[in-house]
């Protein structure tokens, strides 16, 4: 073969090596992606949960090349790629490999997040808080990301949130008794809010807020630690339309008006006093005149109280002191947490009057 024609044969073969190795870049891009690592940073509106959108920085591995080196992450914060996460959600630092689908760059976050348990305590020696609102955000200031109430064992099991630092905002009895930084990683977190929005006493944490229920409806049962009683006390009252009278007192002297239909004050007491058994008094009372009969009639009071104070159901003092009647009952709850209690108030054996309200009380928190 002369040298030209073997110089044409080597161009051919070449020509067809370079054809061959452009169309097997042509068939390797129809099935290949790019590819990039990126870290998750928080960008203000960070979801919490998988198959969103999150925000994420490029980065580069610098570190020696050598067998067990430190690999050291370069984020390039000066770009921002958002990348869509799938499986189970990121946290702020997380490296992930995003590549490019259809237009957008996708990553997956293995693994299933850690199980957690946030246990809520108050009082000493502690008692478990049931009925407490949890809920954990991703910063102070949210978004939240996950909320429950926990158990009579004051318990919740925190479910969807990837271990990682979080913010923890704990409310109890309508009001927020706890709000803190806080490090989920697998396990129990015991949370002891002390006396926050609580009254301790005879081993039960009781919140300061309560709900009575009665015949009549539903009212609040508040604690008024200013009210001077050596005992703690809850206050709360409303008021029922009865056949009533009104008093004037001209010259100082009570006259009842004739009996009409109108709003007679029931108020109501709940004492703690852990030294008894039962531990808890609940008491209902109630205010009566003469009526013109100079028989004994409800005492129709149309003025207002504020709830949480202590209720007075008493007529002028001009017309007898005291002409109050009671019910009452003591009892021990029927659940400590979250708290509740119930029972049928019985009328004092000397009262000049009727139960306006009847029927039994339960108080829940």
């Amino acid at each position: 073969m002369s040298d030209k024609a073997r110089e044409a044969r080597l161009i051919r073969d070449r020509q067809a090596e370079l054809v061959a190795a452009t169309d097997r870049a042509r068939d390797l891009g129809e099935i290949s992606a790019s590819r990039r690592l990126v870290s998750i940073f928080n960008g203000g509106a960070m979801p919490g949960m998988p198959d969103h959108v999150y925000l994420s920085h490029p980065v580069d591995m610098d570190g020696a090349e050598t067998e067990g080196g430190t690999a050291q992450p370069a984020i390039n914060t000066a770009s921002t790629i958002p990348v869509v996460v799938l499986w189970h959600s990121p946290q702020v630092g997380d490296l992930l490999v995003a590549t490019s689908v259809g237009g957008r760059w996708v990553a997956e976050r293995g693994g299933p997040p850690a199980t957690d348990t946030i246990c809520v305590t108050g009082c000493y020696p502690a008692q478990p808080i049931g009925g407490a609102s949890v809920t954990i955000l991703a910063t102070s200031t949210g978004p939240v990301l996950f909320s429950g109430t926990t158990s009579a064992a004051g318990c919740l099991a925190i479910t969807g949130i990837s271990p990682g630092s979080y913010y923890v905002s704990i409310a109890f009895g309508g009001s927020t008794v706890y709000a803190s930084s806080i490090h989920l990683a697998g396990g129990v977190n015991t949370i002891d809010i002390g006396s926050s929005g609580l009254v301790c006493c005879g081993g039960y944490a009781i919140p300061q807020n309560l709900y009575l229920t009665d015949a009549a409806g539903t009212i609040s049962l508040i604690y008024d630690s200013t009210d001077g009683l050596y005992l703690p006390t809850w206050f709360g009252g409303h008021a029922v339309t009865q056949l009533s009278s009104t008093v004037t007192t001209p010259n100082n002297i009570c006259t009842s008006q004739a009996p009409t239909m109108g709003p007679v004050r029931v108020c109501y007491q709940m004492t703690c006093n852990a030294g008894q058994n039962p531990v808890f008094k609940i008491t209902r009372s109630w205010s009566w005149v003469y009526g013109p009969s100079n028989a004994p009639i409800w005492f129709q009071d149309p003025t207002g109280f504020t709830a949480g104070r202590y209720c007075i159901t008493a007529p002028p003092p001009q017309c007898g002191n005291p002409l109050t009647d009671t019910a009452a009952f003591g009892v021990n709850p029927a659940s400590a947490s979250p708290f509740s209690l119930s029972g049928t108030p019985v009328a004092t054996a000397s009262n000049a009057t009727t139960d306006p309200v009847g029927g039994s009380v339960a108080i829940t928190s």
